[in-house]
Order: structure tokens, then sequence, then C-alpha cells
């Protein structure tokens, strides 16, 4: 036996005292390291695997000046599934701006083989005074998937 074989084994041997996602996450993370490419998944399991990652990022409202939760949302849904690339981050039009926005887009395959699109939206949307309404701010995440045309 392999020591990435080894590896697998012992993230299964973990499995059911309650970190089963975590444990999922890893184990994809590792794969995709050793491998060196992202692990054929299906849509719904990656759409499951980044929600559970980023609901804890939705809930609350933060106040920092270096968006914080956004980078380490992004940084935890990459190191499970290392897929989301910027492709775009813009403020509304509004003075004061009353929300930013960063557009992801990435590369996934299925389990069937077939090219697959993933693609991602974080808002945060301004829940500070109306002279600085990013003073503090509340996140909104949504994510989906499609066929990649290429």
């Amino acid at each position: 036996m392999d020591n990435k074989q080894k590896f697998e084994n012992f993230l299964e041997s973990l499995k059911g005292k309650g970190h089963d996602t975590l444990i999922e996450s890893v184990k994809a993370g590792f794969i995709a390291c050793f491998e060196n490419e992202m692990p054929a998944i299906s849509d719904a399991k990656l759409k499951t695997l980044v929600y559970k990652i980023a609901e804890k990022y939705t809930k609350g409202i933060y106040s920092d000046n270096s968006w914080l939760p956004v980078h380490e949302m992004i940084k935890e849904i990459n190191a499970a599934v290392p897929i989301l690339n910027l492709i775009g981050a813009d403020y509304d039009n509004n003075q004061p701006p009353k929300y930013k926005r960063w557009k992801f887009d990435g590369n996934f395959k299925d389990p069937n083989g077939r090219n697959r699109k993933a693609y991602a939206t974080i808002t945060a949307s301004g829940a500070g005074s109306v002279e600085d309404p990013l003073n503090k701010y509340d996140l909104t995440f949504v994510f989906s998937t499609g066929s990649d045309r290429n």
C-alpha cells in the first residue's frame, strides 16, 4: 500500500465522528495537491461542499477595512476544492458605494470526465451609516455550475 492510499484510509477511519464534511474537504484538497489537478466531483457534491464552507461567513455583520472574511472564505473553499479564480471586483456606482462585489470562476471535471464550469459571486452589502455604508457589511454568496462550452 502506497503513502497516498494509507493517508486516504486514515481519513476514512476518522469518519462518523461528526466531521465527515471536513474530512471530505481535506481528502479532496489532498488529492488535488497530490495529483496536481482537481479531482472529479459531481455538481451536487461540489455545491454542498462549497455552501457548507460559505455558510459560516454569511452570518453576521463585519467591520474591517480589508474584506478579511471574503479572503478567508475563498481561501477555505480553494483549500477544499481548488477551482475558484478571481475574475473581477467592483463597487456599485453610488456615492458613497453601498456594496462591493467579487466574481469568480473555475473549471472542474464531473465523475464522467466532462469539463464543467463553476461560478461564484460574493457581495458585501453596506450595513453601516448613510455617510459610510460599507463601514459595516454583511456577505451574500451565490454559487452555480454549468457546462464548459470550450
